[in-house]
């Protein structure tokens, strides 16, 4: 399987352009079913980043059509035929847990799907400055000046410059759309218990809005046009935002 990056004119959807990436190799799922590797693409400046989420991130350089990097990394990939109809299900299947990769300037932080490290990365020296090891299930959901925030069935706050664990802390996540809202004191998770606020300093959780989805397992939380917006399995609702939280006190509650 050759994994090929392509060019298309938007107009008239003609390719322009193309490059070959190599190859990927194909997992199997719990029931013996092939799993491709799904490619995350972002793009800063006139620099295009590839995730491959199967063991390799592609710095391409728009204007010359090269690879500008090519950043490689060991991945486990689960080849065996077996089929276990029967099989637990992994948190990371129950959460439905994503690749992702936030930059923040020449700062690159990324973490594959089924992979077990965090990477910082620097583009413009073409090195890697850290990695961490992690639960298989974390998603890369928000980044500030000082943190890389990372959520499973709990989040995680790690130092950006030490890569140290600042604080964890436990939350009811269900589902997948895993997510943070994030501002510069506090951040907001949507849970199968409602909208947890936390605390960006030391993870403290400093409310619980219950709002109208409750009986839904969470979700994705975002926040667009004056209004939070939440999406679970069953509902998306939207929420007024009352000075710096989502709903109205009433709506608050301690935990």
């Amino acid at each position: 399987n050759l994994l090929t990056l392509n060019c298309l004119q938007l107009k008239t959807g003609k390719k322009e352009w193309s490059i070959p990436l190599g190859s990927v190799v194909a997992g199997n799922s719990s029931n013996g079913m092939p799993v491709m590797p799904v490619p995350i693409l972002r793009k800063t400046g006139d620099s295009l980043l590839i995730l491959t989420n199967n063991g390799a991130l592609f710095e391409i350089g728009i204007p010359t059509r090269t690879i500008n990097w090519a950043f490689r990394y060991p991945y486990k990939v689960d080849q065996t035929s077996n089929n276990y109809y029967y099989a637990a299900i992994d948190e990371e299947v129950q959460l439905h847990s994503e690749g992702q990769m936030l930059s923040d300037g020449n700062l690159v932080y990324f973490k594959e799907a089924g992979m077990d490290e965090v990477y910082a990365l620097d583009l413009a020296a073409k090195k890697m400055l850290w990695k961490r090891p992690i639960k298989t299930s974390a998603q890369l959901v928000g980044i500030d000046q000082k943190n890389v925030y990372l959520l499973s069935r709990e989040l995680e706050a790690i130092d950006r410059k030490t890569h140290d664990l600042n604080w964890a802390v436990k939350l009811p996540v269900a589902a997948g759309g895993m997510s943070a809202l994030l501002d510069p004191e506090q951040l907001w998770v949507f849970t199968s218990r409602g909208i947890f606020e936390i605390s960006k300093t030391n993870g403290d959780i400093l409310g619980i809005y219950r709002g109208h989805d409750l009986t839904s397992l969470g979700g994705s939380i975002d926040f667009k046009q004056g209004l939070v917006l939440c999406v679970s399995n069953q509902a998306v609702t939207a929420y007024p935002v009352t000075g710096s939280t989502p709903g109205s006190k009433e709506q608050k509650s301690k935990p």
